[in-house]
């Protein structure tokens, strides 16, 4: 993933209701950044920083 993509960091918006995804993210190496609304509804915002390998 990293090697394509020029930007330092990624970001990913998750409903705060799926957990799962939320765990899937974390394994991927993202973290909780913010709660904000999306499409009317809550929305978690979650943060990668950097390369992985």
């Amino acid at each position: 993933m990293d090697a394509h993509n020029p930007h330092d960091q990624t970001v990913c918006i998750l409903s705060p209701e799926h957990r799962i995804s939320h765990r899937v993210a974390e394994k991927c190496g993202y973290h909780h950044a913010y709660d904000t609304t999306f499409a009317g509804g809550p929305t978690s915002v979650m943060k990668r920083v950097g390369n992985l390998s």
